[in-house]
């Protein structure tokens, strides 16, 4: 007898949620996703793929901008990963290092998770084994958003100080999926 009333409680909850919401109920969190020009799956997608460095600068503050002399990397992944590395000589690492960009072996190596900001142009960087909350340091640090631009197969990717000037600036260029 008690299976009897548990069933027909069960079914009747059921029609509730049948009458009360007109249909049966949707997953959560399930809609389309906007696509076309202008549009985050859009910045997605063009941003996924290889990246070859075409120029990298420092700009400390007071002093001079460092222009990073060497060779790099930046793969971006379907998944908003992020990694860079910049293979550099040791004059333009010890500038990069009294900057407060940390190299080690004479790379700068960087990997993490992205979230694409429309509206600014923006990533934030989540750095990957780092704790979230992490006092900031560094040109960049993760508590800079990346702005970014792109001007046909170049990527303008950099970091700003709390007055809107430019800290970092990397160009590079579109190599492949």
């Amino acid at each position: 007898m008690r299976h009897l009333l548990r069933s027909m409680m069960l079914s009747a909850v059921a029609a509730a949620f049948v009458t009360i919401g007109g249909c049966a109920p949707k997953p959560i969190g399930l809609r389309s996703v906007d696509t076309g020009a202008g549009t985050l799956a859009a910045a997605r997608e063009y941003l996924e793929g290889r990246w070859g460095l075409l120029s990298f600068e420092v700009h400390p503050p007071e002093h001079d901008a460092i222009q990073v002399k060497g060779e790099g990397t930046l793969l971006f992944d379907g998944f908003g990963n992020l990694e860079m590395e910049i293979r550099t000589d040791e004059t333009t690492g010890q500038a990069l290092s009294e900057a407060g960009i940390p190299l080690e072996k004479g790379r700068l190596s960087v990997k993490g998770r992205t979230a694409v900001d429309m509206a600014h142009q923006t990533l934030t960087f989540v750095p990957h084994g780092q704790p979230l909350i992490v006092p900031p340091s560094g040109p960049l640090a993760a508590i800079h958003p990346r702005y970014w631009t792109v001007e046909g197969d170049v990527l303008t990717l950099g970091t700003k100080d709390n007055l809107g000037n430019p800290t970092t600036v990397g160009r590079w260029r579109r190599q492949g999926p």
